[in-house]
This record gives structure tokens, C-alpha cells and sequence, in this order.
């Protein structure tokens, strides 16, 4: 949720507006963007460095600075309406080959002038390619003209809430297996699900023997309705709607969640376990063309015709990519909820 007066992300949402006066055109969105806020705007300055070459954008010229603080306010907004930037997880380059000792690693006490002991350990490795990660978001003409009350608030809450809500989705879906070279692979695949009994108590109890990662950087994750079920205000009274803590751990809340069928997911996950390569973001804005308005676009549902609508789309590409390094994460299946109407 966007604190009242927080000034983060409206410039990335004017850049944003500019293209779309633009239709999608670069050079016209940048003359739109300084003829409104100035040359030296960040807008203007976000734009500019969208139109120089790739092999040029790490530039530390007074546009690259200017837009890479726009591109990092507006991850920021994102990071902290996801589970997936709230965990804590470990930022690691992109590209670079990731080695650790998952298991088997022990210190011992030596003597003065005596050689150090060193044990078996068991190693992992990988290396975390930048995948990308589309969030498009379908607005009315009318919001994205300049001087409409709200619009930018409202564009930079849209794109924020599918940015999240996108990243979320493939991070917590058991069913997300990934794809080779497209998409990572949820952190619960491949994890087995513990039931859920009858007793909330001893079902928190089983998922907490279950998990192998850190409890000094553990979350509980589910669906802010799981939170209400699992209140108690005598056994659990610090949990709730919007999070809290859980058997003293922190607890967040997040519509993000999937809904599986046959009950809800209780999550208990080791953000340092996981690792995360971040390389920014690109946006682009389209009014002409048409989209396939389906969750898994492949081509087969009926296409709208964005002209037709009177829509403009917006498509924010997140490169990005993450992999466990040790046991991270455990989680309950199946989770019953409680009647809270009485």
C-alpha cells in the first residue's frame, strides 16, 4: 500500500503518460515530457535514457542518474507491495556463477601453529541468467491525458499492483515449475506440501519441525483471510488481516498468495536461502494495437482491439531471477478456514 504523500513512483508514472500521448513514440514522449515538466526533469531524463543505445545506458551522465532513480523509486513501491520484496532475500549479480556449501560445513578449535581442520562439505552452483518478467496493464484513454485529477496516482497504484501482483505469482505458485530461459521456477516447486489436520495448533507445529531454513530470517506468508482464520485472541492474538506474528515470527499478508483449490497455503520461508539478480525495468505504451486479455496468453482467446476500447496498454518488463541456495522453504496445503462471521 502507497503511504499518503509519498512522492516515490509519480515520475516513473508521468513518463509513463508522456509515451502514451505519444502513442508508444519515443522521440515525440520525450519532446511531450520536457515541454510539461522541463528538460531537466526527471521524466524528461527517464525518457532519454530509454531512447540511447543499450550499450550506452550505464552512462553516469546527469540523464542516467536522473533515470535510474526513477527505475529505483519505483522498484521500491513494487519491492514493498510483494512478498517477494519483503522477505529479505540475498541480492547477487546476474550472469555470475553462484557457489555455496549447502550442508556439511564445520568450524572447529584449533592450536597455535596447528593447520585448520577443514571438513567435507556438500556444494551447490548456479548461475542466475536475467529472465524477464511482463506486467500488462489495460488503462482508459482518458486517465493517462495529462491534467486529469489523479491520473498519475492512479497509473503508478495500477502499475505497481501488477508489477507485484505478476513477480508474486510466478515466486509462490507450487505449480510454477518453470520454463528453461523464461521463467524461474516457484520456490515451493518440487517441495512437498504438509496436510492440514483438523487443529490449527498442531498444523503451525508440523509446518515449524518441517522447516529446514534460518528462523532468525523466516516469514510466514499467506492470504490476509488465512491471518483472520488463524486468530485467536487468547492462543494467537498478534495475527491478523494485515500480517503480524506467528509463533513469534513475522507474518505477511498478501492477496499475491495463489488460491488453490481444496483449501488455502500457509508458507513458511528463508528469504537469505534464496538468491535474487535484479537488472531493472523497460516500459513501453501501446494504443493501436491488439491484446489478448487471458492470464496465459497463447494465443488462442479473442483479441481486443485497443483502438476500438478507447484503452491504452502498458507493459513494464522486470529482468530478474532467483534460486534457492539451501532448504528455504516449507509450506501447508489444504488449509481449512474457520467461520470467523459469528
Amino acid at each position: 500500500m502507497i503511504r499518503k504523500n509519498d512522492s516515490r513512483g509519480l515520475d516513473f508514472a508521468r513518463a509513463v503518460i508522456a509515451l502514451a500521448e505519444a502513442k508508444g513514440g519515443i522521440d515525440h514522449a520525450i519532446m511531450i515530457a520536457e515541454g510539461t515538466y522541463g528538460r531537466d526533469a526527471r521524466p524528461t531524463a527517464f525518457l532519454q535514457k530509454a531512447a540511447i543505445a543499450p550499450a550506452s545506458t550505464q552512462v553516469d551522465s546527469w540523464a542516467g542518474v536522473l533515470a535510474d532513480e526513477v527505475t529505483t523509486e519505483f522498484i521500491e513501491l513494487v519491492n514493498e507491495a510483494s512478498v517477494f520484496g519483503r522477505i529479505g532475500l540475498r541480492k547477487v549479480p546476474l550472469n555470475i556463477n553462484l557457489a555455496s556449501l549447502s550442508a556439511g560445513a564445520t568450524a572447529y578449535w584449533r592450536g597455535e601453529t596447528t593447520p585448520a581442520p577443514l571438513s567435507k562439505g556438500t556444494t551447490t552452483s548456479d548461475t542466475l541468467q536475467p529472465l524477464c518478467v511482463s506486467a500488462l496493464a489495460a488503462v482508459s484513454k482518458e486517465i493517462l491525458r495529462f491534467g486529469a485529477t489523479g491520473s498519475e496516482s492512479f497509473i503508478r497504484a495500477e502499475l505497481v499492483r501488477v508489477c507485484a501482483a505478476a513477480i508474486d505469482a510466478a515466486f509462490l505458485d507450487p505449480a510454477n515449475g518453470g520454463s528453461a530461459n523464461v521463467k524461474p521456477a516457484s520456490v515451493l516447486d518440487g517441495v512437498s506440501a504438509i496436510g492440514f489436520g483438523s487443529d490449527y495448533d498442531f498444523a503451525i507445529k508440523a509446518l515449524i519441525d518441517d522447516f529446514g531454513g534460518d528462523f532468525e530470517t523466516a516469514y510466514f506468508v499467506a492470504r490476509p483471510k488465512t491471518f483472520v482464520s488463524l486468530h485467536d485472541s487468547l492462543v494467537r492474538p498478534l495475527i491478523g488481516a494485515r500480517g503480524g506474528e506467528l509463533c513469534g515470527l513475522p507474518a505477511i499478508a498478501s492477496r499475491n498468495v495463489p488460491d488453490p483449490a481444496g483449501g488455502e497455503l500457509l508458507i513458511l520461508i528463508d528469504g537469505q536461502a534464496i538468491a535474487t539478480g535484479d537488472q531493472g525495468i523497460e516500459v513501453s505504451v501501446s494504443t493501436e494495437t491488439s491484446i489478448e486479455m487471458a492470464d496465459d496468453a497463447s494465443g488462442a482467446a479473442a483479441q481486443t482491439s485497443l483502438w476500438q476500447a478507447g484503452l491504452a496498454a502498458i507493459k513494464v518488463d522486470r529482468h530478474v531471477n532467483w534460486a534457492a541456495m539451501r532448504d528455504s522453504v516449507s509450506y501447508m496445503s489444504g488449509l481449512q478456514l474457520h467461520d470467523t462471521s459469528a
